[in-house]
């Protein structure tokens, strides 16, 4: 789902948006619930890359970390101040992330946002490998 999304987007984007997945041998095989990455790559793209003149680079990484699969998506945007978001209303992309996380995971996934104004923003998050046995996919 994540590589449709990523196509359409390279497409729309042209030389103005560069992908990199950087995804460690063996790890592609591995569940991850649908619309977990795609709507933070969305993110990273209005909020980050969409809105700033210079060529935007998204960097999605996942790495195993023991019985954990690790997800970063990392881009060159725009950025913010994380103190912000925790007086501002998140987003339905964010949000959205933590409930699908909270219900395949329980509370056993870590989820962190940090950015800087200029610099970009890397959003990541991890959960134990094969997911919740209860969980309805």
């Amino acid at each position: 789902m994540l590589n449709s999304f990523l196509t359409i987007q390279q497409a729309r984007f042209g030389k103005r948006l560069n992908i990199i997945l950087d995804i460690e041998q063996g790890l592609d095989k591995v569940f991850i619930p649908g619309m977990l990455l795609q709507p933070l790559v969305e993110n990273a793209i209005i909020h980050g890359i969409e809105i700033n003149t210079q060529p935007g680079l998204i960097k999605v990484t996942i790495k195993r970390q023991g019985d954990k699969l690790c997800c970063r998506i990392k881009d060159n945007g725009i950025g913010f101040d994380t103190k912000a978001m925790g007086t501002k209303k998140q987003g339905i992309g964010l949000n959205s992330v933590k409930s699908r996380l909270q219900y395949y995971f329980n509370d056993e996934f870590d989820f962190r946002v940090v950015s800087q104004p200029e610099k970009g923003t890397s959003v990541e998050l991890s959960f134990p490998i094969g997911g919740n046995e209860n969980a309805q996919y």
